[in-house]
């Protein structure tokens, strides 16, 4: 499931310090990330303080008129900031917007929230998951906690929040038992067997082994699902639904190391086409057991306004090493009744990386060889004789037909896994070179006579239009394997890039070679102005 980073946040916090004249100039950025800019970290980093009148943006930031809003995560009742509770009470940290009926932030904005002191905290990001961004911060007090927070309605002014204080009193509860291990032993990492539906873990009635290193395991209750995926290798996974089992369309729960699970919608094959949805998952975590699986457990409504429902039908999984990636074979799709675990394998189509490797090859044999060097036999016609014309014509023959044999290739990959085949520029301008070369083709074979009223004007319009087929393939072979490289179907695209260059380099050359050569005399031509030149200029 190919995807992307996982979210995008509000203003960039940039803090200089100065270097001494033994060290380097360090920088050192915190950023709420402004919306659609790509250009900026994509995450607070740990350890930055959240204050007002630091230089963001531009500008100082300023206190903030919205407020920290505290509730009891087991009750859903609010706690004054200041208030004193039981320790190891989990809460829930919020930026609650006074001016708003409902008073909660806007989703207009983007916000970061910070939890010192807390025992445990749950946040999407940092190694101590002590902060969150967009989401809910929720952590367990143990002592006095200070939480803050910051937004930013536009990239400009960042308003920072006054602290609110909670103190946890009391001796820390007896650890209870997870929704991701059993309190008796350790966690296990073995997987049920394939189809399985007996969970081994608490919490969780149903378990179903994805593959080899993934498992799902689930509780149906009467309007949501809390579900966890068992990552036994680590890295990634996903969790869809939604869909008739293809990727475009579906929706998902993805999780990543280090981050919490969150929802996103699936609408291409690269990762800039993966968009996060409303974080509305419910008891998100991310567990990284002893001996090294990664568990990502969360709940979720089954059914939410604007959004696809989860019910019995069609759901597919993916997973991958390290951050979300290209998954490779690493996917797959099966009809799953969560109520009952009543599920059988539903056969997924994937790209085959070797056909667009195959269709790649083609294309560049095509179009950086045999094309080139038709063109190199047309100019050095005058030295090659008659044969240029045969020479010419075969080399451009066959690169239509490998360019041909490209088309098939490539239309046989993707044909059961995206039915719309043209919809991107890499397809459009390869199918535009495949068109307007067997429209010089023809021409070419229909030219008219060496003294025909109509020649001077073919050889314009044939030259142009090969030309202009030349400098469409060159995008098209370098957008091709741009494209491959981002969607993982070869791991990068400068060899391809170099090969390219490489060949039309030298072809080039040849190219050149052969225009210098026409442009010099002839040996058995007389020089102009000598004996017996008007006669040769006469008989030539």
């Amino acid at each position: 499931m190919p995807p992307p980073r996982r979210r995008v946040f509000a203003a960039v916090l940039v803090l200089h310090h100065a270097a001494t004249a033994s060290s380097r100039r360090r920088v050192l950025a915190a950023a709420l990330v402004l919306r659609g800019v790509h250009g900026y970290p994509e995450y607070v980093p740990c350890g930055e303080a959240i204050s007002t009148g630091v230089r963001w943006m531009g500008r100082d930031s300023v206190e903030s008129a919205c407020d920290i809003g505290l509730t009891n995560v087991a009750t859903g009742e609010t706690i004054a900031c200041g208030a004193t509770v039981s320790a190891g009470t989990r809460i829930k940290a919020m930026i609650a917007d006074p001016s708003r009926a409902d008073g909660v932030l806007t989703n207009a904005q983007q916000w970061v929230l910070e939890a010192v002191g807390a025992a445990n905290a749950y946040g999407n990001f940092c190694t101590n998951n002590k902060r969150a961004n967009d989401a809910p911060l929720e952590f367990e007090a143990d002592g006095t906690v200070s939480v803050i927070g910051a937004h930013a309605p536009t990239y400009g002014t960042v308003y920072v929040t006054p602290v609110c204080a909670i103190t946890g009193v009391g001796p820390m509860p007896t650890p209870r038992p997870t929704l991701t291990q059993r309190p008796s032993s350790r966690p296990t990492t073995a997987l049920p067997t394939l189809g399985a539906c007996a969970s081994d873990r608490d919490g969780f009635e149903f378990a179903y082994a994805l593959d080899g290193s993934l498992t799902l395991h689930w509780t149906l209750e009467t309007d949501r699902v809390k579900a966890a995926l068992v990552a036994q290798n680590g890295g990634w996974a996903a969790w869809g639904w939604g869909s008739d089992g293809m990727m475009v369309g579906a929706e998902s729960v993805i999780g990543e190391p280090g981050e919490l699970p969150g929802k996103y919608r699936l609408e291409g094959y690269a990762k800039r086409d993966i968009k996060p949805m409303q974080p509305t998952l419910v008891d998100a975590s991310t567990v990284v057991e002893d001996g090294g699986s990664i568990v990502y457990a969360f709940t979720k409504l089954l059914e939410e306004p604007g959004e696809l429902a989860v019910t019995k039908g069609t759901f597919i999984w993916a997973r991958g090493p390290g951050s979300l990636a290209y998954h490779g074979s690493r996917v797959g799709a099966l009809e799953l009744d969560l109520q009952t675990c009543g599920a059988s394998k539903v056969k997924v189509e994937t790209v085959s990386s070797k056909l667009i490797k195959i269709h790649g090859g083609l294309f560049l044999v095509a179009f950086s060889i045999c094309m080139p060097a038709a063109l190199v036999a047309a100019r050095g016609r005058s030295w090659l004789g008659p044969v240029w014309i045969k020479l010419h014509l075969y080399l451009m023959v066959s690169c239509f037909l490998l360019a041909v044999a490209a088309f098939i290739v490539v239309f046989a990959a993707l044909e059961d896994v995206d039915k719309d085949h043209f919809r991107g520029r890499h397809q459009k301008v390869g199918l535009a070179c495949l068109g307007f070369l067997l429209a010089n083709i023809a021409l070419g074979l229909a030219r008219p006579g060496q003294e025909g009223k109509w020649r001077p004007h073919f050889n314009v319009a044939h030259a142009c239009l090969g030309i202009g087929i030349f400098i469409l393939s060159i995008v098209a072979t370098r957008s091709g394997a741009t494209k491959a490289a981002h969607l993982h179907y070869v791991s990068s695209d400068a060899p391809w890039h170099v090969a390219q260059a490489a060949l039309l380099g030298g072809f080039g050359a040849l190219w050149l070679l052969a225009w210098a050569r026409a442009r010099r005399p002839k040996k058995d031509d007389p020089p102009v102005g000598k004996p017996g030149a008007e006669e040769a200029k006469r008989e030539g």
